[in-house]
């Protein structure tokens, strides 16, 4: 039995690879479409691969910290009302502060493997510009509090964020 499934197998290989490169004597012969494709304009489906769909764990069970990395006075008080108002775990009394220095940029910091989609949905709701990158092995320094080491998700606010989100 397995000789003979052995065999069907070769002669299988053989025509797959006899059809996929198919040899002639001289260069091949060129055909013409006997009608040419008209361009098309109107959008239809791609055939790159999508990605696939964020799949975003709920609000309320990522714990977010925002740090303000601007001069802009209560903007990181603003933003973590945005995030709770979102959904986020975003506690009041320590997730709230400066960073230790200014930033032109956001960056959204996830800890572990475990909170890099729930960083990728942060950003996807509220920080589209966002940079994410994950915390540093020495954890966030110098941040007023410091950032505890509950949080999952840390937001740095650059001036980017700023300038597009007045504190009224």
């Amino acid at each position: 039995m397995r000789g003979a499934i052995l065999v069907a197998a070769v002669v299988v290989g053989g025509v797959v690879i006899a059809n996929a490169f198919p040899s002639s004597g001289g260069p091949s012969e060129i055909t013409q479409p006997t009608e040419s494709p008209s361009p098309s304009h109107s959008p239809g489906p791609s055939n790159s691969p999508k990605p696939p769909k964020l799949q975003c764990p709920a609000p309320s069970s990522v714990r977010v910290a925002v740090e303000n990395a601007t001069s802009t006075a209560g903007l990181a008080a603003a933003t973590a009302t945005k995030l709770t108002n979102t959904g986020y775990n975003v506690n009041p009394d320590t997730d709230i502060g400066n960073a230790p220095s200014e930033s032109t940029t956001t960056t959204v910091y996830f800890r572990g493997p475990d909170n890099k989609i729930a960083a990728r949905c942060v950003k996807k709701k509220l920080f589209p510009t966002g940079a994410v990158v994950p915390i540093p092995a020495e954890g966030l320094t110098g941040t007023t509090p410091a950032v505890g080491p509950l949080v999952q998700v840390a937001v740095y606010l650059g001036s980017d964020y700023a300038a597009a989100n007045p504190v009224a």
